[in-house]
């Protein structure tokens, strides 16, 4: 018996092209993916991202923000400010303003002055309990209310506030 060596065939998958981790060579993976087997999507465009920013920057239609201090275009998307000095200087200060205090004694001696402490002030009427504000005898009872303090009333409810209620401990008492 003799053997007769038969030379390979090209497409005999032994000696063609090295296979990846499905099985497949690459060849046969390429027309796989043209064809569009079911699973794999296909890129929608060339630039196409294959993993995606976890914080997606604005959209490219975004409209050019202006100044928040003159209202002018700033040099660059990135920049906050336009180029004026001025305006990062006025914006600065204006971050770094100190918060504004009251002093319920000095606020009380200029309403004083103006003659319109009375009309400030928060009283409560000892028998039902009830708070007016600039009113000094309760209309129920008939009776003079105590001063609790400098107050207002408020813009949703017309309920009558304390200055004190409004800004902590640190208000003070009324004197």
């Amino acid at each position: 018996m003799t053997h007769i060596a038969v030379p390979p065939r090209s497409d005999d998958r032994a000696f063609a092209e090295p296979q990846g981790q499905m099985g497949m060579t690459q060849r046969e993976a390429a027309q796989v993916l043209e064809v569009g087997a079911v699973g794999v999507s296909q890129p929608e465009s060339s630039n196409a991202m294959r993993y995606p920013s976890r914080y997606p920057s604005p959209s490219p239609t975004v409209l050019a923000q202006a100044c928040p201090v003159c209202g002018g275009t700033p040099r660059s998307s990135r920049s906050v400010y336009c180029e004026k000095a001025a305006c990062k200087q006025r914006a600065y200060r204006l971050r770094h303003q100190p918060q504004a205090t009251v002093d319920p004694a000095v606020l009380r001696k200029q309403l004083q002055r103006l003659g319109r402490l009375v009309a400030h002030t928060v009283y409560e009427c000892p028998s039902c309990g009830e708070r007016f504000l600039g009113e000094r005898r309760c209309p129920e009872c008939n009776l003079f209310a105590r001063s609790l303090g400098l107050g207002g009333s408020c813009p949703d409810c017309d309920i009558a506030i304390l200055l004190a209620d409004l800004l902590g401990p640190e208000a003070g008492s009324p004197s």
